[in-house]
Formats: structure tokens, C-alpha cells, sequence
């Protein structure tokens, strides 16, 4: 069967998606700027900060994070919006910033985190694909007091809840912008970093479009292990896309196992499974880091000993091939290129073994 004919699968037409992906950054980049400098302002005066999701969207503030670990001085965590309304920190009170995540605007689980925030009296910023002031919905935000809203934009909207979706994108730009420009109000010297945005816009529109065939091989080569878990590691900001690859990518749109593992955690577990008495190896995709940065050499070190003790045919290594002068804005704004070559890769797996890439047949999204 040639793909043309296998493409009939995608009933949710995922493959638009990922090819629109420049696209989406574009209007989002175009159209986002003044109000992320007012969201800025906004929440930098703060004590401490929360970045609050669920889904790819509690992936995006994994990855985020690692810029305000660079350059901030003031604490900021991390939460998936159920633990966060479940157990919400004693310390979250009027001196702290809450920025919640939601593409649809109705994540049940992300509204009750929201709730939360706004009875702790916090200064909160959401950052949703919703266009719509609609009740019981994230635009709450708007008539709190401390509190306001930025939108990120779509070629497709409303955007269905898809393994590949243009708002993981979208979002990440804004939030990792968000974050540069609320330090920059703080007082810190990021020119440097901003600089690169335009140039992220460009390589994920490149690779959206460009990465098509050379999936294809990949796809084609794995299909012999459809059935075997497939590992997905990645370093600091590279996790979170990890993350994203092997609980979203490929257990969500291929129906397929998969773990994600740090790669700083591979020496301490992962390894083992190299030794003779595990009979069946597994595929490895790893997300390798720029030459130059911390992450390099241990990434070389498990491409050796997973080519060496498990064999090349079950090791892919992901690393967009993408030129920056500098290697800092290429590790915490690049991150997200990782997802692109992932995101093919689980599309046409899908189409071979006849899977509509963007169909849940038996968990829904949650919806306020």
C-alpha cells in the first residue's frame, strides 16, 4: 500500500497540523508581542511563580523552566494542575504569580487549579487557544482583578485535542517568551535571547515541512519492533519533549508502548536492561544535545553502549540539524525542535499499522 493510500487513516487530519506548525508560530509571534510585554510587567514583582498544566501543557513548563533556572533569582516550581488543586503549596498566597496553561480553555483539572489561585489571592496569567469569553472557562481570568490572558493562534481552530498540536508550539513560544521578557523587567541582560525567537519561527517551520520522508525510512525501519516499548531519553530542557514523544506521540497516537527517561538517570537504571539476561532488546530514540553543551558527553557515552550492546538497527537519534551562534538560546529556546522529527515519526508508524494518528477511541479530554 503506498502512504497517498494509507493517509485515508488520518481522519483528524494530523498531517495539516504538523505542516502548519511555522505557521501557527507566525500568527502567535505576530500577534502576542504587545500583550506579553503587559503580562510581564504584570507578574514582575512577584515573590514566586507556579507554572501550572496537564497534558502536553504541564509538558511545556518542564521545558520552560530551565530559562528562569539560568537567569532567575526568585523560586519557581513546576505543577501538573491536579496535584496543584489537590495539594495546593501553604506558600501560594498574594505575593505569588500563577501561569496556567490550557488549550482548549476547559481543562477541568487546570479550572480547579485556577480556582485555587484566585482564592490564595495570586496574580495570575493564563495562556490558552480559546478565542471565546465562554462561563466556566479559563477567561475567569479576565474579570479577577489580578489577572489576564494571552491567546495563542492556530491555522485550525477550534484546534481538536490531538497528539500534535500546533498550541504545543504555540504555547511554548509564548510561555518561553513570556519568561525572557518578565526577567528583562526584572532587570536582567537578555537581548541575546530574544533575538532568537524569529529564528526559532523559521526552523520549526522548516522542519514542519521538511522532515517528511526522512520519517518515513525511520518509520519504516521500526515497524519490525511494533510491539516492543520503545525508550525515549532527553536531558534537562530535551525531557519534557521526551515526555512528550513516548506518553503522548507514541502511547496516545500510535497505541503504542513507550517510557521516557532523563538521560541523566540512564547510568542508574536503564543500562541494566543492556545486560544478556534481558533476551529482548529495545528501541532507543535519543534526543542528543548540541556538541558543546553539558549533556554531550553523556549522551555519546549511551549512543556507544546502546549501538555496542543492543545494535544500530534500535537506536535513532534525534538532533535537528540547526546552526545558532549561540549554544545557550539553542538549548533552552531549541528544545522544541526535538518534537518535530518525534511527531513525523509517530505520524507514519500510525499510518502502518492503521492508526488514525489523531484518534482517542477510548480516553477523552477533559473539558470544564
Amino acid at each position: 500500500m503506498k502512504w497517498e493510500d494509507m493517509e485515508k487513516f488520518d481522519s483528524t487530519d494530523m498531517k495539516r497540523h504538523i505542516l502548519e506548525q511555522g505557521k501557527a508560530l507566525k500568527l502567535t509571534a505576530k500577534r502576542c508581542w504587545e500583550g506579553v510585554d503587559a503580562a510581564a510587567k504584570l507578574i514582575s514583582e512577584s515573590e514566586r511563580y507556579f507554572l501550572i498544566g496537564a497534558g502536553d501543557k504541564y509538558l511545556i513548563p518542564l521545558i520552560s523552566q530551565y530559562i528562569w533556572k539560568r537567569y532567575g533569582e526568585k523560586p519557581l516550581e513546576v505543577y501538573h494542575s491536579r496535584t496543584f488543586a489537590d495539594y495546593p503549596p501553604n506558600y501560594l498566597d498574594g505575593n505569588s504569580c500563577c501561569i496556567l496553561l490550557s488549550q482548549s480553555g476547559k481543562t477541568r483539572d487546570t479550572l480547579d487549579a485556577m480556582k485555587v489561585c484566585i482564592e490564595r489571592g495570586a496574580t495570575c496569567v493564563g495562556i490558552t487557544n480559546l478565542k471565546e469569553d465562554l462561563p466556566n472557562s479559563i477567561y475567569e481570568l479576565d474579570r479577577y482583578g489580578r489577572g489576564m490572558i494571552l491567546q495563542t493562534h492556530t491555522t485550525i481552530y477550534p484546534e481538536k485535542a490531538l497528539p500534535s498540536t500546533q498550541t504545543f508550539h504555540t504555547t511554548l513560544f509564548l510561555l518561553n517568551l513570556l519568561l525572557v521578557k518578565t526577567l528583562m523587567c526584572q532587570g536582567k541582560e537578555l537581548s541575546h535571547l530574544l533575538s532568537y525567537f524569529d529564528e526559532l519561527v523559521k526552523e520549526v517551520d522548516r522542519l514542519s515541512k521538511g522532515l517528511m520522508d526522512w520519517s518515513k525510512d525511520i518509520a519504516l525501519n521500526l515497524r519490525e519492533f511494533m510491539g516492543t516499548s520503545f525508550y525515549v531519553l532527553g536531558d534537562g530542557p530535551r525531557y519534557g519533549i521526551a515526555r512528550k514523544g513516548a506518553l503522548i506521540m507514541f502511547m496516545e497516537g500510535v497505541k503504542h508502548d513507550a517510557c521516557a527517561l532523563e538521560s541523566e538517570e540512564f547510568f542508574h537504571s536503564l543500562v541494566e536492561t543492556l545486560e544478556e539476561e534481558n533476551l529482548t532488546k529495545k528501541p532507543l530514540f535519543l534526543l542528543m544535545p548540541p556538541k558543546g553543551l553539558p549533556g554531550y558527553n553523556l549522551a555519546s557515552k549511551i549512543r556507544e553502549f546502546w549501538k555496542k550492546h543492543a545494535g544500530e538497527n534500535l537506536y535513532i537519534e534525534i538532533c535537528p540539524e540547526v546552526e545558532w551562534g549561540d549554544l545557550t538560546a539553542l538549548d533552552l529556546l531549541g528544545a522544541q525542535l526535538y518534537a518535530i522529527p518525534i511527531e513525523w515519526i509517530s505520524y507514519h508508524l500510525a499510518l502502518l499499522r492503521g492508526v488514525d494518528p489523531g484518534a482517542c477511541k477510548i480516553v477523552k479530554k477533559v473539558r470544564g
